[in-house]
């Protein structure tokens, strides 16, 4: 009975070890492929790890660019907004003087407008005025080519007159006539005329004054020069016309108002 319950023992204790061993390869086996798997999901996590560790730092390194970016652009876009706005400025500044020049422009020619009409008007008296005297110079230009043919005639008058006062001055000395002695003659100088050269003096034929008289050109008591009478006008009995004989000094010409006698 005892051998029995050994045997029995004997192979309780030898099913046991078969299951314990069995168990024991079975955990061995296990543990090693857990091991295994462990092992290759902690490269795999270590892997994909690293891969998270590159990813964030691919992260950190577009944030990075982005808040740089950012910066730049919000810089840009500050000194554009700068700028535009300084242009801005300065084109209301540029627009405020132009109004100002405007305004200024508008002001002188609202005076040179003014201006224009004066002298519009100034333009237009001086034109009629203009008119007037060259109607007055066409009746001085006739008047004087009046007298010009008149001196002409006087010439010619003259050296006849001087012909019949020689010959009459011999008469007188051939029959021993007594000559009448020198009437006294004094005028002033009237007016004075150019091209042809010949001035009026206010005596003629009412003093009974000769053609080719003489005459002394006085003026402040200083003799001035010699004049000759050429022609008594027959319309004025008080006016004659006459030539200048001689001058004193040629700087110093006879003038209207000078003094004439003999």
């Amino acid at each position: 009975m005892k051998n029995i319950l050994l045997i029995i023992v004997v192979i309780i204790a030898v099913v046991l070890g078969g299951l314990w061993g069995k168990t024991i390869v079975d955990k061995s086996k296990a543990e090693k492929d857990l091991k295994q798997q462990l092992s290759i999901q902690k490269k795999s996590l270590d892997l994909k790890t690293a891969e998270l560790s590159v990813a964030n730092k691919e992260v950190v390194t577009h944030k990075a660019k982005a808040k740089k970016a950012i910066a730049e652009l919000k810089a840009t876009r500050e000194g554009q907004l700068s700028a535009a706005k300084d242009a801005i400025s300065k084109r209301d500044n540029q627009i405020i003087e132009h109004k100002k020049i405007a305004q200024d422009l508008q002001t002188k020619l609202a005076t040179l407008n003014k201006q224009l009409e004066v002298s519009q008007a100034d333009l237009a008296a001086k034109d009629t005025k203009v008119a007037n005297l060259n109607q007055v110079i066409s009746g001085k230009d006739t008047k004087i080519e009046g007298l010009n043919k008149n001196i002409v005639s006087w010439k010619d008058k003259e050296k006849i007159a001087t012909k019949l006062a020689e010959t009459y001055q011999k008469l007188l000395l051939e029959n021993k006539i007594p000559i009448e002695p020198k009437k006294k003659f004094a005028g002033n100088v009237l007016t004075i005329h150019k091209d042809p050269d010949f001035l009026i003096v206010d005596i003629g034929l009412k003093e009974n004054l000769p053609v080719g008289q003489e005459l002394k050109v006085v003026r402040d008591n200083h003799f001035v020069g010699k004049v000759e009478i050429q022609k008594l006008l027959d319309e004025d009995e008080n006016l004659s016309y006459a030539v200048v004989k001689s001058l004193v000094d040629d700087n110093n010409p006879i003038k209207e108002g000078d003094i004439v006698n003999n």
